[in-house]
C-alpha cells in the first residue's frame, strides 16, 4: 500500500522555537516510533520510506513535513492492520507535539497467490530445461495479485542477468534482447504442460 504521511504543525524562527510546533520533529519521533513497532510486530510486515520533505530556509523551523512510502505484507490483513497502528502512534505524537498529521493511502496491491496444484505441476516440467529457484515470498508491489485472486495463477520472474547486478527501478537495468526468446520458451513449455 502506498502510504503518504504529512505533518502540518507551526513555523518559527530558530531563536524561538517554543513559538512554533516543529513538524520535523514530529516526524522523527514517528520514526523512531514506527522502527519500534516493526520489531515489535508478529507479521511479516515492511515499511519503507524512501521520501522525506521538510523545511524551507535555514532559519525557521519546518511547520510542514511529509514522508512518503510503502506498507508492505504478506496479507491485505496485515498491511490493514499495521496501518491501524502507525495511525495510533500519530495520535500519541498529535497529543504530545501539537502537531496534527494527515494519511493519504494509495494503491493497494493484494499478495500474490501462487496456485499450489499448478506449483506441482510446471516445477518439475521447468526444471527439466531451465535453472528452476523457488525464492520464496518477495515484498514486491505486484499487480498479478490482481489475476491471482481470481483465477488460478502460477506467477515467476524470469531471470535475465548476465553477472551484472541492478536493483529494481534501476535506470541501469536493461536486459539483453535473448531473454525474448528465452521467455517465449518458458511459456510455450507452460502452455504445452497444461
Amino acid at each position: 500500500m502506498e502510504i503518504d504521511i504529512e505533518f502540518i504543525g507551526e513555523s518559527a524562527h530558530v531563536a524561538f522555537p517554543s513559538e512554533g510546533k516543529n513538524a520535523f520533529n514530529a516526524m522523527r519521533m514517528f520514526l523512531d516510533n514506527s522502527d519500534d513497532l516493526l520489531n515489535r510486530t508478529r507479521d511479516s510486515i515492511l515499511f519503507g520510506i524512501g521520501k522525506y520533505a521538510a523545511g524551507d530556509v535555514r532559519n525557521i523551523t519546518p511547520g510542514y513535513s511529509k514522508l512518503e512510502g510503502s506498507i508492505r505484507g504478506e496479507s491485505g490483513g496485515e498491511v490493514i492492520g499495521f496501518l491501524e497502528r502507525i495511525k495510533s502512534i500519530l495520535e500519541e505524537i498529535k497529543t504530545m507535539t501539537g502537531v496534527h498529521y494527515k494519511i493519504t493511502t494509495g494503491a493497494h496491491y493484494p499478495e500474490v497467490i501462487v496456485n499450489e496444484e499448478l506449483y506441482k505441476k510446471l516445477q518439475p516440467v521447468l526444471s527439466e530445461e531451465f535453472i528452476f529457484i523457488d525464492c520464496g515470498s518477495k515484498m514486491t508491489g505486484e499487480d498479478f495479485g490482481f489475476f491471482s485472486k481470481k483465477w488460478p495463477s502460477f506467477m515467476f520472474w524470469l531471470g535475465s542477468s548476465k553477472g551484472e547486478r541492478y536493483g529494481l527501478h534501476n535506470p541501469k537495468f536493461l536486459p539483453q534482447d535473448d531473454i525474448i526468446e528465452k521467455g517465449k520458451t518458458v511459456f510455450t513449455t507452460i502452455l504445452k504442460s497444461l
